[in-house]
């Protein structure tokens, strides 16, 4: 699909979208990535499980992001996010480091407020079976693909990510 047109259909439904090119980045220990936000109570997630997705380098705030477009396969590139997340730092209630209790993992869990949270279930609900955007710090850490409707405002980032990585996020998605 051309990119014009493709950018044009984004203006309609959203506003602007700009074009970023995949940056790389160096995070060798990561080997398999797999990433995932879970409804609590529910079970419903999303999840990419990449083979290695490496977080980029991308000129936008922090927050959960429609992504309109991509280029598979891995590594992506020409990544097209909308100009504004979805959901975001500014709706998240905590976000906070933890190890994943079932596979001993990192992970950042968060804590969505009462608007964040219903923002993050229309989120899910309108992109099933497409990638969001996760942009933590000025990078996209990842980029799972919706599984089902997340409702309960609790999610989780895993992705292979060390606890000094999982605590900066943290860090970064609770200043306000």
């Amino acid at each position: 699909m051309d990119i014009k047109l493709i950018c044009g259909l984004a203006l309609v439904l959203m506003g602007s979208c700009s074009i970023f090119k995949k940056q790389k980045e160096e995070f060798p220990h990561k080997a398999h990535t797999t990433t995932t936000a879970t409804d609590v109570r529910s079970q419903n997630s999303v999840s990419s499980t990449s083979g290695g997705f490496q977080p980029f380098t991308i000129d936008r705030v922090d927050g959960f992001y429609v992504v309109i477009s991509f280029t598979e396969p891995y590594p992506y590139s020409d990544v097209v996010l909308g100009d504004h997340p979805l959901v975001s730092r500014a709706e998240i209630k905590e976000a906070k480091a933890t190890v994943e209790q079932y596979q001993n993992h990192p992970i950042v869990d968060i804590e969505f407020s009462k608007e964040g949270a219903e923002r993050f279930e229309k989120l899910t609900e309108e992109n099933i079976g497409k990638p969001i955007a996760i942009v933590v710090g000025g990078k996209v850490v990842s980029m799972p693909v919706v599984q089902g409707i997340i409702s309960g405002g609790k999610v989780h980032i895993s992705g292979g990510f060390s606890m000094e990585e999982v605590v900066r996020m943290a860090k970064i998605l609770n200043t306000r």
